[in-house]
């Protein structure tokens, strides 16, 4: 892994980890569903100077989340790359889900690939990539950036330069308009601080909010913008990461994660 070309930064707000930090790489995680939908739906938002083609292969530059992040010892996931500035979920067969801030104007779509199966085999390898894993941005279809009476509002609908289907295969959206309830149980899917793909199915909806946004406790962090937020008794699509609390601290002279209450901190929008 090289490191990044530029340092492309779009995230609106930070996050945190609330209690216990419970993500989890793809292929450690014990739900199958959510596996699946992190290999099939989910995909990494990368500058296209990032992504590096060698015949069919694919390879993304990303400095590591210790380098970029100037982490102290012993910090989790020091060791990955941190390839991508946002995240997003296929919801249609060429259509991506992602944060309003993450695409704002055409050339940050003509500057944007949308890369599939960007996550750990293993441990100590990542899932290999090739052209048929990666896209381009042909259009924004809709996007909206704005605070309402009812919340935030922040999304962005990209068609992608071609269908992704059959090769991956779009996650179920939430279609309720009835609000979630309190303590409902909710998991993430995407590229925390860029790095790959972590699932954190330990959250739950703190405040259900007033129509179109709520807060939640999932863990999640800068560049989980666009992360595709999951009601878990149905593993539909119910919302998207937009903002959060602060992600890392100093300890002297380093940094380390943020951890607050499960309680605490502001929650997850």
């Amino acid at each position: 892994i090289d490191e990044q070309s530029d340092d492309r930064v779009t995230d609106k707000g930070k996050a945190v980890v609330y209690g216990t930090d419970n993500r989890t790489d793809v292929y450690a995680h014990a739900d199958a569903t959510m596996r699946a939908r992190a290999l099939q739906s989910t995909v990494a938002l990368v500058s296209a100077g990032d992504v590096v083609t060698t015949g069919s292969s694919v390879r993304l530059r990303g400095a590591t989340l210790a380098q970029a992040e100037g982490l102290c010892s012993g910090q989790r996931f020091a060791s990955d790359p941190t390839a991508a500035f946002c995240s997003g979920t296929l919801i249609d067969d060429d259509v991506v889900l992602t944060a309003g801030h993450c695409i704002t104007i055409a050339t940050d779509c003509a500057g944007t690939k949308f890369v599939f199966k960007y996550a750990r085999s293993s441990a100590t390898a990542l899932e290999a990539l090739t052209t048929q894993d990666v896209f381009s941005c042909a259009a924004i279809i809709a996007r909206a950036e704005t605070t309402t009476a009812q919340g935030e509002v922040d999304y962005a609908l990209i068609r992608l330069d071609r269908s992704a289907a059959p090769r991956f295969t779009p996650a179920p959206v939430r279609v309720s308009t009835s609000n979630l309830v309190t303590g409902q149980r909710v998991g993430v899917i995407g590229s925390g601080s860029g790095v790959p793909f972590k699932i954190d199915t330990g959250g739950s909806v703190r405040d259900p909010g007033n129509g179109a946004s709520f807060e939640a406790t999932t863990d999640t962090f800068g560049g989980n913008s666009g992360s595709g937020v999951y009601e878990l008794d149905g593993y539909s699509v119910a919302g998207i990461l937009v903002q959060g609390d602060t992600d890392y601290v100093a300890n002297g002279s380093c940094n380390v994660v943020n951890v607050c209450r499960e309680t605490g901190c502001s929650g997850e929008t």
